[in-house]
């Protein structure tokens, strides 16, 4: 992944780079999906704003790892709910 840091230089991050701004906002109560990804695409930096697609595939990846849990079908970041996985 690339991002411009504050000086405009381009600069290689990993793709987990957001994880951890994805799982702060996620909690033990259930919250929508959406509310989820919508909140992470808010409080990112606004000279590398995070695209709801690419926000959605993190939140996919840290679900299959086990650090979220999801219930529904995961069709579409509307019909289903997160949590952080209970440890």
């Amino acid at each position: 992944m690339r991002e411009c840091d504050e000086n405009g230089v381009l600069q290689f991050r990993e793709l987990s780079a957001h994880d951890n701004l994805l799982l702060s906002h996620c909690d033990k109560r259930w919250k929508p999906a959406v509310r989820v990804i919508g909140q992470t695409m808010g409080f990112s930096d606004p000279r590398n704003s995070l695209g709801d697609g690419f926000v959605s595939s993190r939140l996919e990846h840290l679900i299959v790892s086990g650090q979220i849990e999801a219930d529904g079908i995961r069709t579409s970041m509307r019909t289903f709910r997160v949590r952080l996985a209970k440890k």
